[in-house]
């Protein structure tokens, strides 16, 4: 996924610098076509060259081949992306940014969340942002989405990215990610079918 995105990000940069240069740019360029543009106009060294080579050729291998990637590939295409990053901050950025000193990614020991819930806690974010631009300019309307942004990135511990909600006599329940399964695959348990077809019955919670 990093590989696959990298490519991505130094593409979208690309274009961006071919329109601030104000090249001619053909909306149907591949990523090589525009890195051989800038390279051949002058617009980039050696060492960005072949950073950005690099990018794209791992990239397209992380998009078209099915084999597993090592970590180490990902290390090398993370360092590219930082002196590319660093090469354009400088170029095009900020005169007064001074651009960090590159470090390693650091391994996550905490609990992390599963590709399933971490899609759904990005979905939920998007909606938050949409909702953010319709209200703009209405102050209680930003503080509202402000908050319920933090709450869900900063108090939502792994596994309890709320998936559903159970209504019964006017009060709500939240049902939590980790208990995804005990509606949906009652056979996982003994006896537990019996108890869901009851509950639903008299409260109408199967979904």
């Amino acid at each position: 996924m990093m590989l696959t995105h990298s490519r991505i990000f130094v593409e979208n940069m690309l274009h961006q610098i071919i329109k601030v240069e104000k090249l001619p740019d053909e909306p149907r360029a591949s990523l090589k076509e525009r890195l051989d543009l800038l390279n051949e106009k002058g617009y980039l060294t050696p060492q960005i060259r072949d950073a950005l080579h690099h990018v794209r050729q791992i990239g397209n291998q992380a998009t078209h081949d099915s084999r597993p990637f090592r970590y180490s590939e990902a290390l090398l295409s993370w360092e590219a992306i930082y002196r590319i990053v660093k090469w354009y901050v400088e170029v095009y950025g900020p005169v007064n940014f001074i651009v960090p000193s590159y470090q390693d990614p650091s391994p996550i020991m905490e609990q992390s969340l599963d590709v399933t819930e971490l899609e759904l806690r990005l979905k939920s974010l998007e909606e938050l942002l949409k909702a953010s631009i319709q209200v703009q300019g209405e102050e209680p309307g930003k503080t509202e989405a402000a908050a319920t942004t933090e709450e869900l990135v900063d108090t939502k511990l792994p596994g309890f990215t709320p998936i559903r909600t159970l209504v019964y006599k006017g009060q709500e329940l939240d049902v939590p990610y980790f208990l995804r399964d005990a509606f949906l695959l009652p056979q996982r348990f003994d006896k537990s079918e019996t108890f869901l077809i009851r509950l639903g019955g008299e409260q109408q919670a199967r979904e």
